[in-house]
């Protein structure tokens, strides 16, 4: 299975206002990973989580399935579990959590923490691997300091996100952006309102997008107000102590997709514990299960 996004010189919410100046790149699900250490790196990581239980389970483990997906640039994968009875859901009832990890992270750190909760409901887990360890990415890829690179939002994350959809016949999805990824989601729900538009509920945990990012300072430039029309997010700020700056960006982003038209359905703040409190601790179970309650209805 293939999927190609017709390449785009310019993404128009309307046929007057130019938003980002891009083109989106292609993905394939390959049978075999090919030799490459960056990726062999990250699956050893990815299979050493998922082997130890450090996933912030509270019940018995279930082992996804891992796909690798080819972009134009590079081989990663995702971990990809679905419900037993998965083929006989409707297909305009089948749903499923994308899970977007944070920097150098991994999809498997978190990903029982959402298949727990989506097994009660039918709903499929997929968690792409947006990052990948080693020290030789592709041209065009910025290598961090501490080594590994991100992927590119356009040319390899939407892509990879639209081919998982279509493969398992995906109708709507929740898109959950942890940290760094919380950027990323914010900016896939708008690539998703011109492409598949199959993301329901976004969930913005723990991060932002900065005033001078280039897609917040084009949306900013159309003076289109509607940009987020439609679309449903719940933000999980993080007020924690020695952490200066971190809560008023969050904050600041929540308010700037509010003001484009976004609809906030709901605001929670986590102001003791460390980054990532909101999704790892039991004391917020009550919160991850009322998210995905709140999926089910649309």
């Amino acid at each position: 299975m293939r999927i190609l996004l017709a390449p785009i010189v310019t993404l128009f919410i309307s046929s007057q206002i130019p938003v980002i100046n891009t083109a989106f790149g292609t993905a394939d699900i390959i049978d075999e990973a090919p030799e490459d250490e960056a990726l062999s790196i990250t699956v050893e990581q990815s299979d050493a989580i998922l082997d130890s239980g450090e996933c912030y389970s509270t019940g018995e483990l279930v082992r996804p399935e891992r796909v690798f997906v080819k972009t134009g640039s590079l081989t990663t994968f995702a971990l990809v579990w679905l419900p037993e009875d998965w083929d006989s859901i409707p297909a305009e009832e089948r749903r499923a959590i994308f899970h977007l990890h944070g920097h150098c992270g991994q999809g498997a750190m978190h990903f029982h923490t959402w298949q727990e909760l989506a097994e009660e409901r039918g709903i499929a887990v997929i968690a792409p691997q947006v990052w990948l360890d080693g020290d030789a990415p592709p041209p065009g890829y910025n290598l961090h300091p501490d080594g590994g690179f991100h992927l590119d939002v356009y040319l390899d994350t939407y892509p990879m996100i639209t081919l998982l959809a279509d493969e398992y016949g995906i109708s709507s999805i929740l898109i959950h952006g942890f940290s760094m990824s919380a950027c990323s989601a914010v900016i896939l729900t708008y690539l998703d309102l011109t492409q598949a538009d199959l993301i329901d509920l976004t969930v913005v945990n723990a991060g932002h997008i900065s005033p001078t990012h280039p897609f917040r300072r084009a949306i900013v430039g159309s003076d289109d107000e509607s940009v987020f029309e439609g679309e449903r997010f719940v933000f999980l700020l993080e007020d924690l102590p020695g952490r200066h700056g971190v809560y008023e960006g969050q904050l600041n982003t929540r308010d700037w997709v509010e003001s484009f038209g976004g609809e906030v359905l709901h605001t929670e703040v986590a102001e003791t514990g460390r980054h990532g409190v909101l999704l790892n601790s039991p004391s917020y179970a009550g919160l991850r299960e009322d998210i995905v309650e709140i999926f089910t209805q649309y």
